[in-house]
This record gives C-alpha cells, sequence and structure tokens, in this order.
C-alpha cells in the first residue's frame, strides 16, 4: 500500500465521541526544565474558553494515569460535536500547534527553545483530533467508551443522509 494511502487511512479512523488530544510539552520527556508550568483541567478549560471552545458540552480529563502531560478534551456524539473537535483540532495547527508540531519536537526529545523564554500557559499546549493510533493515550474509562468510526463511511454518510420527515 503507498505511504500515501496508509496515512489517509490511519486519520479516517477517529474515535467517537470526537475526542481532542491535547499535550502539554513543559510536563513529561519534552522539556529538560523539570519545572513545567502547570495546566491542570481548570486552566485548559478556561484557555479554551479564550479560544472560543468554551460553549456546549465539553468533558475534560488527564489521560493516563501516568501521565500528567495528556488531556483529553471530549466533545458530544453529534455532527455539530465533530465540527467543534475539527475546528479546535484547525486553530492549533493554524497556530503551529497542532500533531506534526507535536511529533517534531517529541522527536526531538528536548526543546530547548521552550524552555528559554517564558511564555503564556496555551503555548506549551499542542492538540489534535484522537485517530485509532491514539488509544493507548486514553484512560481507561474514555478507552471504554471511545468507538472507531470511518470519517467517509460512518460520519459523512450520516450527515448526507436525507432527513425523515415522517
Amino acid at each position: 500500500m503507498p505511504v500515501a494511502d496508509a496515512k489517509a487511512m490511519r486519520e479516517d479512523l477517529i474515535l467517537w465521541p470526537p475526542l481532542v488530544i491535547i499535550h502539554n510539552i513543559l510536563v513529561g520527556d519534552y522539556s529538560s526544565t523539570k519545572v513545567g508550568k502547570v495546566v491542570n483541567v481548570d486552566s485548559l478549560e478556561k484557555i479554551l474558553r479564550e479560544m472560543g471552545f468554551g460553549a456546549g458540552k465539553i468533558r475534560f480529563c488527564h489521560g493516563r494515569p501516568a501521565n500528567q502531560s495528556i488531556f483529553t478534551v471530549k466533545f458530544l456524539p453529534t455532527f455539530s460535536g465533530l465540527q467543534t473537535a475539527e475546528r479546535l483540532h484547525k486553530h492549533l495547527a493554524d497556530k503551529k500547534h497542532g500533531k506534526q508540531e507535536f511529533l517534531q519536537i517529541s522527536s526531538r526529545g528536548k526543546n530547548s527553545e521552550v524552555e528559554s523564554q517564558s511564555k503564556r500557559p496555551d503555548e506549551f499546549l499542542y492538540g489534535y483530533i484522537a485517530v485509532a493510533e491514539d488509544l493507548y493515550k486514553l484512560d481507561p474509562e474514555t478507552k471504554r467508551r471511545s468507538l472507531l468510526k470511518s470519517r467517509k463511511d460512518d460520519i459523512e454518510a450520516i450527515a448526507d443522509a436525507p432527513l425523515n420527515t415522517i
């Protein structure tokens, strides 16, 4: 299978209800500072509200219990919930805080740029829509309640289906 097709298939299988994985790069293995900016669930909620993502039902929790650098943001299991999750994903990617940038930072291991500058807490957050390969980052409860759905086959089919007027 060509690499482009494999990548498209990986990105097509998203977790449902829609989840956005958020990494705090100043906690964990990505920074040598060991100081880190404290971003808890309440401060993450405030940061997302300031970005314009506070409306609706959103659930925040830490990822795996041993890893306090990962948060999951859970949206409603509706098409509008998916649209909000995709808007957050796009917003972070546009600010160069998406999955690609996170993978670059995590592959380097240490981030000397981050430790030398004092920034706002939201500048240490990287996020993206959760796909199948992100299951291991979730806490057991979220993992148990999540399904894999194909954007193309499962979700867009629902969105494009005619309304039943009866």
